[in-house]
């Protein structure tokens, strides 16, 4: 019996290969022409490049590089290098409690109306009390908050503990906030 030969070569990364076109001019469709990807795949990319502050919005489908420049390194599949890998988090939901012997608790919905904040009842026969706070949904239930994250919001790390760590400190921010 012969064994066969993998012929895996080692892939580049595609990170600095989108940066490298937008910084030449090309928008996302004409980059994903020319490799014949798919728009979403290349969307994925911008996306983290976005998030890592290399890229910037200009306009529709118009992006410009920033002075920080990315690191081109050869991904060697055959060894399966795992420490270049990124995990994206995201979906992101929290529960607080609320402490029980918060004053006015059971009155927010006036104090919503008084201060002119809009907030829409969901839930079970709509008893709960939803505001918007930055683009963060907040459910105010009787004995806890949950914070529900942006569909589009990702926190990319090395590893799901601390894309979770990411978001837990953000939710200190919101939490700041609210």
């Amino acid at each position: 019996m012969v064994k066969g030969v993998s012929k895996k070569r080692g892939m580049v990364d595609l990170n600095f290969t989108i940066f490298y076109h937008i910084s030449q001019g090309l928008n996302p469709t004409q980059i994903a022409k020319k490799y014949k990807w798919s728009k979403t795949k290349v969307s994925y990319y911008i996306k983290e490049l976005k998030a890592n502050g290399y890229i910037q919005k200009i306009g529709y489908g118009t992006w410009k590089t920033t002075k920080k420049q990315v690191q081109n390194y050869h991904k060697d599949t055959s060894n399966n290098l795992n420490f270049l890998r990124k995990v994206r988090g995201h979906g992101f939901q929290f529960k607080v409690v609320v402490n029980p012997n918060l004053r006015n608790w059971n009155r927010r919905i006036e104090y919503l109306t008084k201060k002119n904040i809009p907030y829409s009842l969901v839930g079970n026969k709509a008893s709960i009390i939803r505001i918007i706070v930055k683009g963060y949904k907040v459910w105010l239930c009787n004995k806890h908050l949950i914070i529900y994250y942006p569909t589009d919001m990702s926190f990319f790390s090395s590893s799901a503990k601390e894309s979770r760590i990411d978001a837990v400190y953000n939710l200190h921010n919101i939490l700041r906030l609210i």
